[in-house]
């Protein structure tokens, strides 16, 4: 995929958005991109060893840039990491495309019931 993701927490509604960005080509047109991809997060509590599935998504014939996720779930005063894994039916996986990694610092507690 030629694309790629920026991580940012905000840190007055507790949680980091995701989004990705797509690269464009020599005539400033974003590369469109077909297949199933897997959204991953890792911690620095296992060194970023540990991948956790958070979504899977689809493109077909698309512009990737796009919103992906307000992760609600990340701890207080830890540092975290995505990643992007292209997949098939066969279980090939490729490399993972990482993001920046960001540090959930918020002065205030959070309570999410998965809707609000």
């Amino acid at each position: 995929m030629k694309a790629d993701i920026v991580a940012t927490a905000d840190f007055n509604d507790g949680y980091i958005s995701v989004d990705l960005i797509g690269h464009k080509n020599n005539k400033n047109e974003e590369i469109v991109v077909t297949g199933s991809f897997i959204l991953s997060r890792a911690s620095e509590l296992d060194n970023y060893t540990n991948w956790e599935k958070l979504s899977t998504f689809k493109l077909v014939s698309e512009r990737p840039t796009r919103h992906l996720i307000n992760d609600f779930t990340v701890e207080q005063g830890r540092k975290y990491k995505y990643s992007i894994q292209q997949y098939n039916d066969n279980g090939l996986y490729s490399s993972r495309i990482f993001s920046n990694v960001v540090f959930s610092d918020f002065e205030d507690i959070f309570l999410y019931d998965g809707n609000k």
